[in-house]
């Protein structure tokens, strides 16, 4: 719950560190988002980077009700169709 949600935020910010996050694309629709990104960051010394999604939805008031994150990691195969 909301205590293991501040436990993590309070590891993250003594452990952390975010050396880029690059959001790539922002595709909005009624009470829905979907974000990609770029996560690039050293936790405990050890340096990671992966790209990522994110699958947002809003309430009436636009207040974040359901988050759900995805991570992907490099390297990636492109497929481009024409």
């Amino acid at each position: 719950g909301l205590e293991t949600l501040h436990k993590w935020f309070q590891d993250w910010q003594r452990f952390g560190s975010v050396l880029e996050w690059e959001i790539r694309d922002y595709i909005e629709s009624g009470n829905q988002a979907v974000v990609t990104w770029y996560f690039h960051s050293v936790y405990e010394g050890e340096e990671d980077a992966f790209d990522g999604v994110s699958i947002i939805r809003f309430d009436e008031n636009e207040h974040i009700i359901e988050l759900k994150e995805y991570q992907s990691t490099l390297p990636h195969t492109e497929i481009q169709l024409k």
